[in-house]
């Protein structure tokens, strides 16, 4: 739980410089994905005495965050909301010795494996030393989201969870990437149209090509056919162009009916947009 911000045992006087570590799956350190690549790292030295750095996360866990909770606050509602994907490891502080910059970072586990190389240090905080004070969040994304609040930091678990499960078959990413809210769609790559009309052209357009190749394909085309299908792919992609975009991510379901040649889905993005898709 989030006590190990406070906890002697996990803010060690060597007090890691806040850096992005994880591992390859072969016991090689690697880069985190959800670290900035552009993020410069604190230099070690001189090191924080114990009694400073307990009181610097102590202090990081009572800052406000932009919901009007704590940092403290958002990371224990991470830790109960995400529970088999997500835990707090530890809190690092180092100091910057031609700056006198302190940094306090966070470190976590994202996914299953506990293991310390699996650790990712992706957030951090600015402080001082004397007197201790917590000053803000760096420029990191993950940084940000966390002084956002609950929501913005839960939906970043949320997104790095989906980055990291593709292709993975593990029964903890397959229980996640399921978790679809009832009454909602995933889509990936769908056009959706601003009208069922403009969905009913496409499907008729794309008949036209369908057939044109058929011909093709049997050396039955005809220059009329063949006429047909470029007209037919040109009209496809003019509506597709004005009336039509790709979606992806999850939509609110609110309509489903049948049509020619199979079904028609009326979905809402999180705006309350409203497009037509094809199943």
């Amino acid at each position: 739980m989030i006590d190990v911000l406070l906890r002697t045992a996990a803010l060690t006087c060597c007090l890691q410089v806040v850096a992005g570590c994880g591992n390859d799956g072969n016991g090689e350190n690697r880069p985190s994905a959800l670290l900035p690549a552009s993020r410069p790292a604190l230099k070690t030295a001189p090191l924080i005495s114990e009694a400073t750095a307990k009181e610097l996360a102590s202090k990081l866990a009572d800052f406000k965050t932009g919901d009007g909770s704590t940092v403290g606050d958002v990371l224990r509602y991470a830790e109960s909301t995400r529970a088999d994907v997500f835990k707090v490891s530890r809190v690092s502080s180092a100091l910057d010795k031609t700056s006198n910059a302190v940094g306090v970072g966070v470190c976590y586990w994202l996914g299953v494996n506990r293991s310390p190389l699996q650790e990712y240090c992706t957030i951090e905080f600015s402080a001082t030393v004397n007197p201790t004070s917590i000053l803000g969040p760096d420029d990191g994304d993950d940084s940000q989201k966390l002084h956002a609040g609950k929501k913005a930091f839960v939906e970043m678990i949320d997104s790095a969870m989906r980055e990291n499960c593709v292709g993975d078959e593990s029964p903890a990413c397959k229980r996640y990437q399921e978790k679809i809210p009832p009454g909602y769609v995933k889509l990936s790559g769908d056009y959706g149209c601003d009208s069922l009309e403009s969905q009913k052209a496409r499907l008729l357009y794309a008949q036209g090509v369908f057939v044109g190749a058929i011909e093709r394909n049997t050396g039955r085309a005809t220059r009329e056919t063949e006429e047909m299908s470029k007209a037919s792919a040109a009209a496809t992609v003019e509506v597709s162009r004005k009336h039509c975009q790709p979606l992806n991510g999850l939509f609110k379901l609110k309509r489903r009916m049948r049509i020619d040649g199979g079904h028609a889905q009326l979905v809402t993005d999180s705006s309350g947009s409203a497009f037509w898709v094809l199943e």
